[in-house]
């Protein structure tokens, strides 16, 4: 899966953590309600990272 990417593809991904992305993607897709806030980049170790932070939006 990840041997088609070519290697800059696979840094850019590497740079950021699964995991957020799979809140952006329910985020994006309303399977949950919630704030986005990208924060940008910071320096992670030998990487760089990105910071969000997600809120869940109260329902009326």
């Amino acid at each position: 899966m990840i041997e088609i990417l070519n290697s800059r593809s696979k840094l850019i991904f590497n740079q950021f953590n699964v995991e957020y992305w799979i809140f952006i993607i329910l985020c994006l897709s309303q399977i949950c309600s919630c704030k986005l806030n990208w924060k940008g980049f910071e320096k992670n170790g030998n990487h760089w990272g990105c910071t969000i932070t997600l809120r869940k939006v109260e329902q009326n």
